[in-house]
């Protein structure tokens, strides 16, 4: 069974909660209590892991600010790559799936989303949209 996890910030903290493997299996964790959030907010503050890696096997997860450099094929060398770009990874309700998207779309309205395809590009988590760094 494939996890279905999700992290919120609270307090300075981060929190993980879903169907997470403990290491013996998929288990279910609940999310955080005592936050102060109701369950309105703490869907809007959860995070949910889109189920890739990126090139260090960090967890991606939802709002994420992604470095993406495109190659169109595995064995491409690394000098003839285009450079990289920043990508914020967000939900498409159209496409049904996660995708990278401009960091400014919200703000000057929605560029066109590109799909995330991990055998086509390499991604490195910079950050979240919320300013924590990795």
């Amino acid at each position: 069974m494939r996890e279905i996890k999700f992290r919120v910030y609270l307090n300075g903290k981060v929190h993980y909660w879903g169907f997470i493997d403990d290491g013996d299996g998929v288990v279910f964790s609940g999310p955080p209590v005592g936050g102060g959030l109701t369950i309105e907010e703490l869907q809007q503050a959860s995070e949910q892991f889109i189920g890739i890696l990126d090139e260090n096997g960090v967890e991606i997860y939802d709002g994420d600010r992604v470095s993406v450099i495109e190659i169109h094929h595995p064995s491409s060398p690394k000098e003839k790559r285009l450079p990289p770009l920043i990508r914020i990874v967000t939900w498409h309700p159209f496409l049904c799936g996660f995708n990278l998207a401009h960091p400014a779309a919200e703000t000057h309205g929605d560029s066109e989303p590109w799909i995330i395809n991990s055998q086509a590009m390499e991604l490195e988590v910079l950050g979240t949209i919320k300013g924590e760094q990795r």
